[in-house]
């Protein structure tokens, strides 16, 4: 029959041996002593118990894992603010494109609107004080249409910008002023 010998618990090991017991390298168990898990007994060489004990508490320390787990949560919310970033960059983008094709479409329908409307008055009179006096009204109004326009704009956001360039922008066609 074979006997079993006790292991000696109170034998020293080397950082290599200690290293490949843990399974981890040299340079960690070395991590592990410094921060405290374990001591060396000798230069070089620990004591299998406290060894083994000490890495038994770092695993089991819930102090260590709950900084790593509230770590990583950290992490990932910066993540996903960064993402939800830019994501919301791109919509705005996306919307002032499409502002900006809406206001042009509306541009180039009023303004061909806007000169035939100013036509109108020299087709109907040849009275010259007549005349200004419609197309003076005719531009009145253009300009109040104009500021409700703009006002109506700023409550958009980026809207304004393009609709104010739009409608204070330099002129398409020139009017006979």
């Amino acid at each position: 029959m074979k006997k079993h010998l006790a292991p000696d618990l109170s034998a020293l090991i080397s950082t290599a041996a200690a290293a490949q017991l843990l399974m981890v390298t040299p340079t960690w168990l070395r991590r592990l002593e410094r921060d405290g898990w374990f001591a060396k007994a000798e230069r070089g060489q620990y004591r299998l118990t406290d060894l083994v004990q000490g890495f038994i508490r770092y695993l089991r320390d819930e102090d260590r894992r709950a900084t790593k787990t509230a770590s990583f949560a950290k992490v990932q919310d910066s993540r996903a603010e960064e993402i939800q970033l830019r994501i919301d960059e791109r919509r705005k983008v996306q919307i002032a494109a499409g502002q900006a094709a809406a206001v042009q479409v509306i541009d180039e329908f009023f303004g061909i609107l806007k000169a035939d409307l100013l036509a109108i008055p020299a087709r109907v009179t040849l009275d010259v004080a007549l005349r200004r006096k419609i197309e003076d009204e005719m531009g009145a109004a253009f300009g109040a249409a104009a500021k409700r326009a703009c006002a109506a704009a700023d409550c958009v956001e980026n809207a304004g910008a393009t609709i104010n360039h739009a409608v204070h922008g330099a002129p398409r066609r020139k009017g006979h002023r």
